[in-house]
């Protein structure tokens, strides 16, 4: 799902799957680590919950790019 609070991005990626332990996440593990670097890099926050044979639910919040930024306010069209 996606979703825009208060102008916030938040991603909930879910599945009820295999699942696996987070803390067991190797260097090697590009796909999560490549995701881990980009939200970090835009100010953001991931969170990873996940249980062995009960599945995964992974939620990314980024904030706003331009910090102050209302598009309510600012003029943007469609807003």
């Amino acid at each position: 799902s996606l979703e825009t609070p208060e102008w916030n991005i938040t991603v909930v990626v879910q599945d009820d799957g295999q699942g696996f332990d987070p803390a067991q996440i190797s260097e090697s593990s590009l796909g999560l680590k490549n995701i881990e670097s980009r939200v970090e890099y835009l100010k953001g926050a991931m969170q990873t919950i996940s249980t062995g044979g009960k599945g995964t639910c992974i939620t990314i919040t980024i904030p706003p790019v331009i910090p102050g930024f209302e598009p309510w306010r600012d003029g943007v069209a469609g807003m």
